[in-house]
């Protein structure tokens, strides 16, 4: 069974605090298939995220890629642009005793690989009749 290995996040840091000032992040990984997988040549859909720790949404990082299993390790990279606001997933500011606390709140992000087995499946269709008379008495 497939497994993934060396997953690592990286968001972009920098000197540049505008809320529209743009951060790469990279999610990389390797995914590791087991000889039957190789042997079998199997597809894989592999898919990449970034996920809040606190149980907000998240944002994908990676469109839909397939891979085939020929050899036993994968190394994949996933990138993506954000903005710092998009980055920004935990409000930074409180009310306390009627009064507007303003002050900055750790925004944690995580990343998530998902790899799932490829399976195609059969695509079936059928015309209209055709009707004819084709026996020994038929004019087609």
């Amino acid at each position: 069974m497939a497994t993934i290995s060396s997953l690592v996040l990286n968001i972009e840091r920098r000197n540049d605090s505008s809320a529209q000032s743009k951060r790469t992040a990279e999610v990389s990984f390797t995914i590791n298939f087991d000889v039957y997988e190789q042997l079998a040549d199997a597809y894989f859909k592999v898919e990449a995220g970034m996920l809040t720790t606190t149980g907000a949404p998240g944002h994908a990082i990676g469109s839909l890629r397939i891979v085939r299993a020929t050899q036993p390790n994968v190394q994949m990279t996933f990138t993506k642009q954000f903005t710092r606001s998009q980055l920004d997933e935990d409000r930074d500011f409180r009310i306390e005793n009627g009064v507007l606390v303003v002050e900055e709140d750790l925004d944690e992000w995580k990343a998530r690989v998902k790899v799932t087995p490829f399976v195609f499946s059969a695509i079936e269709a059928f015309s209209a009749p055709e009707i004819g008379s084709w026996g020994l008495k038929g004019s087609d």
